[in-house]
């Protein structure tokens, strides 16, 4: 007897059930529900790790907007957080080789407009300050190679 899964709402409930799922698949000698299975549980993992990037890109993308825009705000904190995400979407990429850079510059603009609306929030603009901010795309430099310090620059 051939045991079909819903691997869909198995991946979607739990990796863990999932897993169990596929080694019963395998066990019973079902290979092709099996390999459906793994499919499933690459992809799941997979979008996993595109979301966590995009969650750590975004806090990347909040401070620098707020460095750029509040100079006289700029604190330790927001160079630490810089810095963490950008390590955190560096190990994200080590643990899922297939988070690349292509994948990270698919997700910039849509990531980059969400950034921008958190960051105003976070600045408590006024609406005379709302109407003056809009923020050029950060570039990839910005992002990922520029080193922030607290004394003045430019």
């Amino acid at each position: 007897m051939v045991k079909t899964h819903d691997w869909g709402y198995l991946a979607a409930s739990s990796h863990y059930v999932l897993a169990k799922e596929i080694k019963f698949s395998l066990q019973e000698g079902d290979i092709e529900d099996a390999l459906e299975g793994l499919d499933e549980l690459i992809d799941s993992m997979s979008k996993i790790a595109i979301r966590e990037m995009r969650s750590h890109l975004l806090i990347i993308m909040i401070h620098i907007l707020k460095w750029k825009y509040q100079p006289q705000k700029r604190s330790s904190s927001w160079r630490k957080s810089i810095r963490n995400a950008r390590y955190e979407i560096g190990e994200v990429q080590e643990e899922t080789p297939s988070v690349t850079k292509n994948i990270i510059e698919s997700e910039w603009e849509k990531v980059f407009q969400k950034a921008v609306l958190d960051a105003a929030d976070e600045m408590n603009l006024n609406k005379q300050e709302k109407r003056k901010y809009n923020p050029e795309i950060l570039t990839w430099e910005e992002v990922f190679e520029k080193e922030y310090y607290l004394e003045d620059e430019d």
